[in-house]
């Protein structure tokens, strides 16, 4: 006779054996869930938070969001590898003014800023995060108004005043004594800076021009220019250049780096003929061998163009500060970064004084019919 009381009571152990198995399967995976978020949580609190106020205002956001990728691909090849301290990235976009995007940055309690494609913001930038006492690495902003400031701005790319030298000695050498700037509506006084600076001891300046909408106005015919100086955003000056030419065809044509900005790579061409521009950045020196040119190479598509490089520089600059204090924050990482006097970087050493501004080498480039190249000044 079948003992059907035997077999439901050894089916009943059975079944009971294997779900409470399942049970301690499931706790053990929630223990190892939970410790793996208070590892998580541990590590994100002994994190330094960066700040990235980035710009997404029209002819800004090519070279915004650049930076943007660049400071993002730094901190998790810098994480991947272990190194100390640990980074995070906290974001926060703009459209006009960053005010917002600072105080959000402030409120997250970020140890420093990055931000500053363009001297368009620059100011503005400086002057808040002296409000919110939190460092500001500028990436590319080379307003003069900045300058020997003591101030918590801090910066890797030389100022105007520095690539102006470079413009006069270049229209020295082409017996250049006048020039004409022809520039957009937006960023009027980088714009106005740089030609002023040029003409201080350099060409004589026969006027600013505001080309309203990309166009040239007619007023323009009083002027016979030796020279043309073009500054704006990329898409303005490759457009702008090409009009210039059309309009004075014997006049050398020069570009502000402004131009050079979110094009994919320094040497690709305007369409406009011949030009020159100068640069701090300059691919012809690049250290093909270094690790962060490798890792941006092998995953990301972009080109390492100046953006890419001069952000680069400013997380070294933050990094080399924090390893004296991880935990330093306001004024005691403004007199860290301070004290540091260069970085170096895939194109080269930067130097940097007391008052957070770079010094570095600076180049002529030329754009021909026939590629490009370094123009070596006597």
């Amino acid at each position: 006779m079948v003992d059907i009381l035997g077999w439901c009571r050894r089916w009943t152990e059975a079944a009971w054996r294997k779900r409470r198995g399942r049970m301690w399967l499931c706790i053990g995976g929630i223990a190892v869930l939970f410790a793996g978020m208070m590892l998580w949580a541990a590590v994100a609190s002994r994190s330094v938070k960066v700040g990235v106020a980035y710009s997404v205002f029209n002819n800004r956001v090519t070279a915004e969001t650049e930076m943007l990728t660049a400071v993002r691909a730094y901190v998790r090849r810098h994480n991947s590898r272990g190194a100390r301290p640990m980074l995070r990235m906290v974001p926060a976009f703009y459209r006009r003014t960053p005010r917002e995007a600072i105080h959000r940055l402030a409120e997250e309690g970020v140890a420093a800023v990055i931000a500053g494609t363009t001297s368009h913001a620059a100011e503005d930038l400086a002057r808040l995060a002296a409000r919110e006492r939190i460092p500001l690495i500028a990436v590319s902003a080379t307003t003069a108004g900045l300058t020997g400031r003591d101030d918590w701005v801090f910066r890797v790319r030389n100022d105007l005043a520095q690539d102006a030298v470079l413009y006069r000695r270049l229209c020295a050498l082409k017996g250049i004594d006048r020039f004409l700037a022809v520039m957009p509506a937006t960023n009027i006084v980088y714009s106005a800076q740089l030609a002023r600076e040029i003409a201080d001891g350099g060409p004589e300046l026969s006027g600013l021009v505001v080309a309203q909408d990309g166009r040239l106005e007619s007023h323009t015919d009083r002027y016979d220019p030796e020279a043309v100086l073009v500054t704006g955003p990329a898409s303005f000056s490759g457009m702008m250049l090409q009009r210039v030419r059309r309009r004075w065809p014997e006049s050398l044509l020069l570009c502000a780096p402004w131009g050079m900005f979110g094009l994919p790579g320094t040497h690709t061409p305007l369409f406009c003929g011949s030009y020159y521009y100068v640069e701090q950045f300059s691919p012809f020196h690049l250290d093909e061998a270094h690790p962060f040119l490798q890792y941006w190479n092998r995953h990301y598509a972009l080109s390492y163009d100046g953006t890419v490089h001069y952000t680069f520089l400013a997380m070294e600059l933050l990094v080399k500060a924090l390893r004296n204090n991880p935990a330093a924050r306001g004024e005691e990482l403004r007199s860290l970064l301070a004290k540091v006097r260069s970085v170096d970087g895939p194109a080269g050493r930067v130097s940097i004084d007391r008052f957070g501004d770079a010094r570095g080498r600076g180049a002529v480039f030329f754009r021909g019919p026939h590629g490009w190249n370094e123009v070596f000044l006597q």
